[in-house]
């Protein structure tokens, strides 16, 4: 579904217990896709996605709307 006006989405990765956003924020295309890019999954635990203001925040502000626990 389409993000409200001035939102945008933001990945964040768990790694030891601690969110940390992943310096991309993203939207979806006008075919509803859209992605984002992690560098990095080390030590990662869980990969999740939240609507979140224009420009991002520090912290999740939404309930994820996707959710990964990722297995090592």
């Amino acid at each position: 579904e389409p993000l409200p006006k001035g939102r945008v989405l933001e990945a964040w990765v768990e790694r030891d217990g601690i969110v940390e956003a992943v310096p991309d924020l993203f939207a979806p295309d006008q075919a509803g896709h859209a992605s984002s890019t992690i560098e990095s999954m080390k030590d990662v635990s869980a990969v999740m996605v939240t609507r979140e203001p224009e420009g991002g925040t520090k912290k999740p502000t939404t309930k994820p709307i996707v959710e990964v626990p990722i297995e090592s």
